[in-house]
């Protein structure tokens, strides 16, 4: 998975269940945090203090230092050998977030051999010469041959001659694969419950995830640590394939083209513009075995590593557990990082363009400081004040304008230098060079200081909220990762708050005055054919056979070290969950008793099923007024509040929620109210609305994300199915906007429900509800939602033609009705067979064969009693591997291999994931709510668990046999038609060729 240059190693969460706190994350916390990583927030809890650091001692004699303020009670150490750790307390749930972070990214990689640190860390999974091996005095020896040939392969320029070598490479690496015992690593970590097993390369930072049961620290430790002692490059050339099919994939991004170009220009010379994590086709033609380890060798020392933990933990027990595990890793003392080239200023704009099939946008930017320029700050602060999600100014004068489609702005900073970033997508009919402009003259408004005052100290409390959200989603160990991979001392972290606080207006222009100038980059990515692709051709390999019965002396003993486990908690949702009628409403209530974060949600039971309209209307709101307040200083007002509010409707259902701090909480209930009942109507507004709404839709028909979704819905449903259940574009353009603003002012005359979240006591609860909100004596009946029929299984396949590098196959096969009596069989099928990185499916198709980035198969559990299970299946895969691809997919799925060891080691995984699991903050009432929906009103994990305490290897053949082998599939593919057999294809059922037209109504 990338995102704007960071490579991750795989990642074994598949379409996880998302519940409606997902609302929460369109605010601009949630969103700098999912989508871009790199930014550096900020964390302090008061001002006008010291944040003074302290170095104390615990209990056994270990330092740490401390600093005064922090509000995540970061303790950081350092081992005798140089290792970093950092430990940050938090109770919540019985687990811990660890992150193995080295300070070596693509930056370091040598010029000829770039993707080098990246595909590193997909070895690093490979094991050692104790984890992974069965012989490993016979297997080094052939890995050493294998190595030298690679050295050979990579010196000759001859064609016919690197064939002939990388078949004898071929050849020896079968005979290797006889002495491994795969997947080892991966087998370790699930056995103990590790959830989110993953890893990602960017510039100057490779890291390695997971997230673990609390009372499994002994094992994790003892993996990683033996993981991070040495470097063996096993199954190489089937991972070689693995990275191929990631480049690949890549050269589909329009997103990663334009990075890659930008990147580029912004630094001619310096490697962050020069060498980007994937590497260079040429270089990964040409691999090195040797420059991998060379790499290992030289900053996979303890001295450039950290461990960071974050969660259930006691400070004491861990650093010694730390040190016991880790205080052996090697140092060097002579490490050191390479210095590199030094940019000359830009001068002028640079500008360039690229092509590719998705929507048009922009990336304009401007190089800045590295870590260490203290103006850093200044810049961070101007990309709030311009972009906040709420009330920046492009917020403001662009976004509720509607005079772009959609524009953003961050920082990124990396040790050498910084970029400040500002993205847009334009308008049907508007340049691109158009909306350069406007962006542009935003920035100018910075120089003359046209803003208002407030709006950086409303900034300062946003961050506040920001922070308190990081606190219960653990997110700030992203803070923690990114003070140690970049060199920053964590009292700056801390009180980045206080200082960015004592900015004054005038440095803002000043700042702004001194940096941007004409002296950036832009490039336009254009809808068009991309020329610059260069394809990884596969090289010849040999499948190798998986003997999942070989175990490692290493696996052996690890398998026998005590552990303790966890005792289940199950939920009484009815105990939990405070409810009792308001007046003809249900209200609902759960305590917060950790923060001072408050939301309140009314939830309606329909949405777009129900009134085809309803999601158009509410997404209007954000543009809508009152008659005392335009819907400018609404966005403000609820900005210095700090709150986020919104009305939106999906298929299903409705929300109407308002959210941040006790503080203000109520006025901003009060005024939320007022707003949704008086909202008016703008026929301007609502025209630029229609006009921008319809170019969002051309926007998805030129995604593939968007088309292989609507072709999966259309394999399941048929023509008339829930994506193509829309208003036509005729049908907006005639839309009454005083009709739309009548569905927000009436919306909660329908039936509903409330939900308070947050930390005021029951009764102060229901008390400010009552006092702001008096629902209607006669609620209007929620009308009947339109139906969908499930089609049944009849052996088609569709094919969608986009122009793209890989292929992406998804398999689609209805089971039965929701039965909650096969949930246990479900939950094992997706532990031991079909997702994660220790899945049968995973083994076979990546592991074995190489002949996919990602493979995975699940069965889902439907959102309501009326709904079928579906047995779905994926890869991405080049189209010249689709064919045997679909071939070994279908072969596993068919019959299943002999791997009773591995299944019990998955029964174990899943019982010790349930014993960790727990519900909390608002998540069980979400979850009470879609139970109701399959008829069950208990926590289903209590049964599951059970059940899979006492399943035998032999009931879950049963039901493999009964539920998938020899199922009757439909299959969704989505590919470049000048690439894809369709005779291979034609193999699996009636081929269907489906345009745009056959998948969106618009």
């Amino acid at each position: 998975m990338v995102y704007f240059g960071i490579n991750c190693y795989f990642t074994n969460t598949i379409f996880p269940i998302f519940t409606e706190n997902y609302l929460l994350t369109k605010n601009k916390v949630m969103l700098r945090f999912t989508l871009f990583l790199l930014i550096i927030t900020m964390a302090a809890t008061s001002f006008a203090q010291s944040f003074a650091v302290k170095t104390q001692k615990d209990k056994n004699g270990y330092e740490y230092k401390t600093v005064e303020g922090d509000p995540y009670g970061v303790r950081e150490y350092q081992l005798k050998n140089g290792l970093k750790v950092y430990l940050s307390e938090n109770k919540d749930k019985p687990e811990i977030s660890t992150m193995i972070a080295v300070k070596a990214g693509s930056t370091y990689d040598p010029k000829e051999t770039t993707g080098l640190a990246h595909y590193l860390e997909h070895l690093m999974f490979k094991g050692t010469s104790e984890i992974g091996t069965v012989n490993w005095e016979e297997e080094k020896i052939l890995l050493d041959e294998i190595s030298n040939l690679f050295e050979k392969h990579k010196a000759t320029n001859d064609p016919e001659e690197k064939k002939k070598i990388y078949a004898e490479i071929d050849s020896l690496s079968t005979v290797a694969a006889n002495y491994a015992a795969p997947s080892e690593y991966d087998k370790m970590v699930s056995s103990i419950g590790a959830k989110g097993t993953n890893a990602f390369t960017s510039n100057e930072k490779t890291v390695y995830v997971n997230t673990i049961p609390s009372n499994q620290i002994d094992k994790w430790m003892t993996v990683e640590s033996e993981r991070f002692s040495e470097l063996v490059l096993r199954l190489f050339h089937t991972e070689l394939e693995t990275v191929y099919e990631e480049f690949n994939s890549g050269q589909s991004s329009d997103n990663r083209q334009a990075y890659n170009k930008f990147n580029s220009l912004m630094f001619p010379t310096h490697p962050y513009g020069q060498q980007t994590t994937l590497g260079k086709a040429e270089h990964l033609k040409n691999p090195s075995m040797v420059n991998i380890h060379n790499y290992w060798n030289k900053y996979y020392v303890a001295n450039n590593m950290a461990i960071i933990m974050s969660g259930d933990l006691d400070y004491d027990e861990t650093i010694q557990k730390i040190d016991k595990y880790f205080g052996g890793l090697r140092k060097d003392d002579k490490l050191s990082h390479p210095t590199l080239s030094k940019e000359k200023p830009i001068t002028k704009p640079l500008t360039a363009e690229v092509f590719g099939p998705e929507a048009e946008f922009l990336q304009l930017g401007f190089r800045i400081g590295g870590v260490d320029d203290k103006d850093n700050l200044i810049a961070e602060l101007i990309s709030m004040i311009l972009y906040n999600g709420q009330a920046g100014l492009i917020d403001i004068d662009l976004m509720k304008q509607q005079r772009v489609l959609q524009a953003y702005v961050y920082t990124d900073f990396k040790k050498d230098y910084g970029e400040f970033i500002l993205k847009a997508t334009a308008l049907k009919g508007q340049k691109l060079e158009d909306v350069k402009d406007l962006l542009l003259a935003e920035l100018d408004k910075i120089k003359k200081g046209e803003f208002e005052d407030w709006l950086p100290e409303a900034i300062i409390n946003d961050e506040k909220l920001s922070r308190l959200r990081k606190i219960e989603y653990n997110y700030y160990i992203y803070d923690i990762l990114n003070a140690f991979t970049l060199d920053i001392p964590w009292k700056d972290e801390v009180s980045k708050l206080d200082l960015m606080e004592k900015i004054t207006k005038q440095q803002i222009m000043d700042y702004a005055n001194k940096t941007f100038k004409d002296n950036y980059v832009v490039v336009y990515k254009r809808k068009g054919v991309n020329e610059n692709i260069v394809k990884v051709d596969k090289p010849k390999i040999t499948p190798l056979e998986i003997d999942r019965t070989k175990e490692s002396e290493f696996l052996k003993k690890f398998k026998e070290i005590p552990e303790t486990r966890l005792k289940p908690e199950f939920v009484d949702f009815k105990k939990l969950i405070k409810t009792e009628e308001l007046g003809n409403i249900e209200f609902n209530y759960i305590h917060n008793k950790n923060n001072e974060l408050s939301s309140l949600y009314f939830i309606l039971d329909m949405g777009d099923f129900n009134i085809k309209e309803l999601s158009i209307a509410m997404n209007y709101f954000e543009y809508v007024g009152t008659k005392d307040m335009s819907a400018d200083d609404l966005a403000k007002e609820y900005y210095k509040l700090g709150v986020y509010t919104g009305v939106r409707a999906g298929e299903e259902r409705t929300y109407v929620y308002v959210s941040g701090l006790k503080k203000n909480f109520a006025k901003a209930f009060s005024l939320f109210i007022d707003n949704i009942k008086n909202a008016k109507a703008d026929n301007e507004s609502f025209k630029k609305y229609i006009e921008s709404l319809k170019k969002r839709r051309a926007n998805r028909k030129l995604s593939k994300w968007y088309i292989a979704y609507n072709e999966q819905k259309y394999a399941k449903y048929g023509k008339n199915n829930p994506q193509r259940y829309a208003l036509t574009n005729k049908e907006l353009d005639q839309l009454d906007p005083e009709k739309m603003v009548g569905l927000i002012n009436h919306i909660l005359d329908y039936k509903h429900y409330i939900l308070y979240y947050g930390p005021e006591e029951y009764d102060q609860a229901k008390a400010m509800v009552k006092n702001t909100y008096s629902p209607a004596k006669n609620l209007q009946k929620i009308p009947d939602p339109v139906k969908f029929e499930e089609l049944d299984n009849d052996a088609k396949v569709y094919f969608t033609n986009y122009d793209m590098v890989q292929s992406s196959v998804t398999l689609i096969s209805k089971d039965q009705k929701f039965n909650p009596e096969i949930m246990p069989y479900i939950s094992m099928f997706n532990e031991f067979y079909g997702a994660g990185m220790a899945s049968i499916v995973f083994q076979e198709l990546r592991e074995s064969k190489g002949l996919v980035y990602s493979a995975y198969a699940y069965i889902n559990m439907p959102n309501d009693k009326n709904k079928s299970h579906y047995l779905m299946a994926a890869l991405n895969t080049q189209p010249d591997k689709m064919k045997d691809a679909l071939a070994a997919m279908f072969g596993i799925l068919n019959k299943m291999p002999d791997a009773k060891a591995q299944f019990e080691a998955s029964r174990k995984a899943a019982l010790i994931k349930i014993e960790s699991k727990r519900l909390t903050k608002s998540d069980p009432f979400w979850i009470y709510k879609w139970y109701q929906k399959l008829g069950i009103d208990y926590d289903i994990n209590e049964m599951i668990y059970n059940k899979i305490k006492t399943m035998t290897y032999e009931d879950f053949q049963a039901f493999f046999k009964k539920n998938i082998a020899e199922k009757t599939f439909n299959i969704v593919v989505i590919g470049n038609e000048k690439d894809v057999d369709f005779e291979v294809l034609k193999n699996y059922g009636e081929l269907i060729k489906l345009d745009l037209d056959d998948l969106f109504s618009y």
